[in-house]
């Protein structure tokens, strides 16, 4: 699955700061100049190791960002006819696997794609914070994001709703809220995330019930479902949402996460091997293509 996203600095106070329209070209060459000691950082217990890609074919400059499993994480290796050989043991002692990300910039903005090609992959604000410690932002007063970029279609739906009856919210364990987020129930959602353990996720929902609820409360709920939608911060987060149909109100249910933009990337695996930088990426530049195509 292929995500994008926006690159956003912003201070401590959450307003937003000039970015260069040559963030990514840059972020590159700041990159290149760092010693590898400055490209390892670790983000809640796990090792990230970062650098610069060049390949020649395609010609598609990107940045790889990669989780270091520990030893002890590695799995079991398989040999045809001997069956299970125990954990398996890399190429020399001292080195980790490494589950590739790829954060791959485009086009005359600062749009970027990004996908991991193992299953599972890494958490946006693993890549987040990589890109912060590399790029040293951190210890600083500002503070890089990656907004994703959303679908319009949903965006105005939001826009024109009336209201919601429910909206549940996740939040991923040790993930940082901002401090100004607007409304009751967001900060409610931020209190909550500051006092549980930070290997705990947090989950919240209001709903009506079975009553038709208030109007203001209504509109309340949809203005919690909007900032979820624009803040980047969830995990994961549904929302049921009144809009309007053939001169009636109709109520949609959403997941919000899902609807934002994302595009699946095919490339060719042979039996028995691992997918190739070429052919990834030629997955990742189609699925760009199709972005284009539709917005």
């Amino acid at each position: 699955m292929v995500r994008f996203y926006e690159p956003l600095i912003r201070n401590q106070q959450g307003q937003r700061q000039t970015i260069s329209g040559e963030f990514w070209k840059e972020a590159r060459k700041d990159i290149n100049d760092l010693a590898e000691a400055d490209r390892n950082h670790t983000y809640r217990g796990v090792r990230y190791y970062g650098e610069n890609r060049d390949p020649v074919s395609p010609a598609t400059p990107y940045i790889y960002v990669g989780r270091l499993r520990p030893a002890a994480d590695h799995p079991d290796g398989f040999r045809p006819g001997s069956g299970i050989l125990g954990p398996l043991q890399p190429a020399q002692v001292g080195d980790l696997i490494s589950e590739p990300t790829l954060v791959l910039p485009f086009g005359t903005t600062n749009y970027v794609a990004v996908m991991s090609p193992v299953t599972g992959g890494t958490r946006i604000q693993a890549i987040e914070y990589w890109l912060n410690m590399a790029l040293g932002f951190f210890p600083t007063d500002n503070t890089l994001t990656l907004a994703p970029l959303f679908d319009k279609k949903m965006t105005d739906k939001l826009a024109n709703s009336t209201g919601a009856t429910r909206v549940q919210v996740r939040v991923a364990p040790g993930r940082d809220l901002p401090e100004n987020l607007p409304g009751r129930l967001m900060r409610a959602v931020r209190a909550s995330s500051q006092v549980t353990p930070s290997d705990l996720s947090v989950e919240m929902t209001w709903s009506f019930g079975h009553a038709s609820g208030s109007q203001p409360s209504r509109v309340e709920l949809l203005e919690a479902a909007r900032e979820i939608w624009t803040g980047g911060w969830a995990e994961s987060a549904e929302v049921n949402l009144e809009v309007q149909r053939d001169d009636k109100i109709k109520t949609e249910i959403h997941q919000l996460i899902n609807d934002r933009l994302t595009y699946t990337a095919k490339f060719d695996v042979p039996e028995g091997q691992s997918p190739t930088e070429q052919s990834v990426l030629k997955g990742m530049q189609d699925a760009i293509k199709q972005f284009r195509g539709e917005h």
